[in-house]
C-alpha cells in the first residue's frame, strides 16, 4: 500500500499513445522524489494497486483522444480509500475521457471515501460513484493552491472542507478523529 502520496502537474501531449510525464511528491519533501512516464494519463497502470490518502490535483491532458489525468484505471483489483481527484483538465479535439477518473474496459476499481470533483466529462467508463461507500461529489477546498507553480501550493484541507473527518471511520488521523479525505489524512498526515 502507498501512503501519503501527492501526485502533481501531469503533462500529456498527443492523442492515442501520449506521453505522460508524472511529477510525484510526498508531503513534507522539498523537490520531487520520483517521476515517470507512462501513456494515457496518471494514476494507475497495470497490475494490482491499493492506494490510501491520496490526492491528485491539477494534472493536464491534451490530444486527440484522452483518458483520464486524474485516475486512469486499466489495473485489476484496484481499491483506492480516502483519495481526492481534483482539478484535473482534458482537452482533447475528438473524445474527453474523463478528467478525474477514467475507466478502461470492466476493469472498474473499488471506491471507497473518494472524493470527485464534480464537473462535465468528471468520470468515464463507469457510473459515477458519488452516493455510495462514502463517495462524494464536491469541491475539496484546500489551504491554497492559487500560484501558478505547484511548490506554492498548499494542499491541506481548509478547516470548512467537506473532506475534512470525512473518511474511512475504520481509519483516523494522526490526533485520533476520523480520517480527513486526501493526501494529509490517516495515521501518516499532517494538519
Amino acid at each position: 500500500m502507498r501512503v501519503l502520496l501527492v501526485l502533481l502537474l501531469t503533462a500529456c501531449t498527443g492523442g492515442d499513445g501520449s506521453t505522460v510525464t508524472s511529477s510525484v511528491s510526498t508531503p513534507g519533501d522539498s523537490g520531487i522524489t520520483a517521476s515517470g512516464e507512462d501513456t494515457g494519463s496518471g494514476g494507475s497502470g497495470g497490475g494490482t494497486s491499493s492506494d490510501t490518502n491520496v490526492t491528485v490535483h491539477r494534472n493536464t491532458a491534451q490530444g486527440t483522444v484522452v483518458r483520464g489525468p486524474g485516475w486512469y484505471n486499466r489495473a485489476t483489483d484496484t481499491e483506492l480509500v480516502n483519495v481526492v481527484l481534483s482539478g484535473n483538465v482534458v482537452t482533447a479535439s475528438k473524445d474527453n475521457r474523463g478528467a478525474q477518473l477514467s475507466v478502461a474496459g470492466n476493469e472498474e476499481p473499488m471506491l471507497r471515501y473518494v472524493a470527485i470533483e464534480p464537473g462535465a466529462d468528471a468520470v468515464w467508463g463507469m457510473d459515477d460513484p458519488s452516493g455510495s461507500g462514502g463517495n462524494l461529489s464536491v469541491a475539496p477546498d484546500y489551504v491554497d493552491v492559487s500560484g501558478a507553480d505547484w511548490r506554492s501550493w498548499d494542499l491541506h484541507l481548509a478547516e470548512d472542507s467537506a473532506l475534512v473527518d470525512a473518511g474511512d471511520p475504520e481509519l483516523s488521523d494522526a490526533d485520533g478523529s476520523v480520517s480527513d479525505i486526501g493526501a494529509y489524512g490517516g495515521s501518516y498526515g499532517t494538519w
